[in-house]
């Protein structure tokens, strides 16, 4: 296993430090999940070949692994498919398709194209 998470980078705990690991890791897999939450899309209905740590938001019809999941945040972390409810309010940019969606009760909900921008950052 990593050392860290892919997203926030968070550390992980090691198996030697007795078990604590495991009920560690999962709440950090989750925190990493849904901070900063960028997904890559919001309209597949099947699971893709993803990468460790790649987040999507499953649609009504979410068949295979996504079944009986509709509106769960997914996050493939390298072995399974895992699954955070997502809470009415929440916000995640869909990065590919440049929208900012808004969770409203069980559904989604597009709340505004975006305009991607290049900022040079200042050294």
């Amino acid at each position: 296993m990593s050392q860290t998470l892919p997203n926030l980078g968070l550390p992980v705990m090691q198996p030697s430090q007795a078990q604590r690991h495991v009920t560690n890791n999962e709440e950090l897999n989750v925190l990493d999940t849904v901070t900063q939450l960028c997904v890559l899309d919001s309209t597949l209905t099947t699971p893709p070949l993803a990468q460790r740590g790649d987040r999507y938001l499953v649609p009504n019809e979410g068949v295979d692994a996504w079944e009986n999941h509709v509106g769960a945040l997914a996050l493939y972390d390298g072995n399974v498919w895992l699954f955070v409810t997502a809470q009415v309010g929440w916000r995640s940019i869909n990065h590919v398709a440049g929208i900012c969606i808004s969770t409203v009760g069980v559904g989604l909900s597009c709340l505004s194209k975006l305009n991607w921008r290049t900022f040079k950052m200042s050294e």
